[in-house]
C-alpha cells in the first residue's frame, strides 16, 4: 500500500482524502461490530458518525449502505438505529452552528454542501447517487459485503461525476484544466482494501477447517 501511487500522491500533495476515509471506515467498522451492551461506545460512535460526515458529504453513500443493510439484515432494530442517527445528526449540525450564527449571510450563500451538490454535478445527481446506494444495500449479505458495496457506491458516484464533465466539457478542459479531480477515486480505496482483507481472512478460516 505504501508503494502505491495514490498514497504517494496523497502524501506529497498533503491531501486528506485517504486519511479521512480511513477514519470513516474505522467508525463504521466499530458500528458493525458494536456490542449492544456497550452504551458508552454507542453514544461515542454516534457522535463520531456525525462529526465525520461534516468533513465530506460524500460519506453519506457508505453510511446509507452500512446503516440500511444493518436494518434490512436485522442486525439492529429500527428504534435503536433511529436513536443512533438522531445523535449523529445533532453532532453533524452542531459543527456548523458557529458559522451559521456568526456568518449566516455568507454560510447560506456559499458552503461545502452547495459546492459539492451544485458545482461538481447538478443537484439531482445527488439523489441518483443516494438511490444507487439504497439499491446496493439490498445486495449486502454479510459484514464483508458492506465494505465492498460501500466502496462500489463511491466508485460509481465518482465515475458518473467524471463522465458528466467529460461529456459536457471535453477531455482537455476536464483533465488538462482540472475540471475533473481524479483524486476523488481515492475515496473508495480504503473500503476495497478492507473488503479484501476481510475476504482473505474468511478464505483462510475455511481453508483451516478443511
Amino acid at each position: 500500500m505504501f508503494t502505491s501511487l495514490y498514497l504517494i500522491w496523497e502524501i506529497t500533495t498533503r491531501s486528506n482524502l485517504f486519511t479521512f476515509t480511513i477514519l470513516v471506515l474505522l467508525v463504521l467498522n466499530e458500528f458493525i461490530n458494536l456490542n449492544n451492551k456497550n452504551t458508552l461506545k454507542f453514544y461515542g460512535l454516534a457522535l463520531l458518525t456525525g462529526l465525520m460526515l461534516s468533513t465530506r458529504s460524500v460519506y453519506i453513500l457508505p453510511y446509507m449502505i452500512i446503516f440500511l443493510s444493518s436494518l434490512i439484515n436485522k442486525e439492529i432494530t429500527f428504534k435503536k438505529l433511529f436513536f443512533f442517527l438522531s445523535i449523529a445528526l445533532i453532532a453533524f449540525i452542531s459543527t456548523f452552528l458557529p458559522f451559521m450564527y456568526f456568518f449566516s449571510s455568507d454560510f447560506f450563500t456559499m458552503n461545502p454542501f452547495i459546492i459539492q451538490s451544485s458545482f461538481l454535478v447538478p443537484k439531482y445527481y445527488t439523489f441518483i447517487f443516494i438511490l444507487i446506494s439504497i439499491l446496493l444495500a439490498f445486495l449486502v449479505k454479510n459484514k464483508t459485503d458492506k465494505f465492498f458495496y460501500s466502496g462500489l457506491s463511491l466508485f460509481i458516484a465518482i465515475l458518473i461525476y467524471a463522465i458528466y464533465h467529460l461529456l459536457n466539457y471535453g477531455h482537455e478542459t476536464s483533465h488538462i484544466s482540472s475540471k475533473i479531480d481524479i483524486s476523488y477515486f481515492i475515496f473508495c480505496i480504503p473500503f476495497f482494501i478492507k473488503y479484501l482483507m476481510d475476504n482473505n481472512k474468511d478464505e483462510n478460516k475455511i481453508a483451516n477447517t478443511v
